[in-house]
């Protein structure tokens, strides 16, 4: 459970995650299913802010092609929200 936690946390990198997996005692099992579950709400963030920004890409920001003489400022306010708001979980 605690392993679990720890995956989901912002805090913990991955990397220093996976060190301590291996030098513990924690099951080959738990480590599993810990990291296949944690890294779901990453993954789904990640999906959902690159869908949105195609989606603004390809239809504008309000689904309206008249916007494209400041796409690329919009494009740019939906990426930066979606990087600053991953990153800080």
């Amino acid at each position: 459970r605690i392993f679990l936690l720890l995956r989901l946390s912002p805090a913990m990198p991955f990397n220093a995650l996976n060190y301590i997996g291996g030098i513990t005692a924690i099951k080959f099992k738990s480590y599993f299913l810990s990291t296949s579950v944690g890294v779901i709400p990453g993954l789904i963030w990640t999906i959902f802010v690159g869908a949105t920004f195609g989606t603004v890409g390809s239809k504008g920001v309000d689904g309206n092609q008249q916007l494209d003489e400041k796409s690329a400022v919009n494009k740019g306010v939906v990426l930066g929200l979606g990087i600053g708001l991953g990153v800080m979980g």
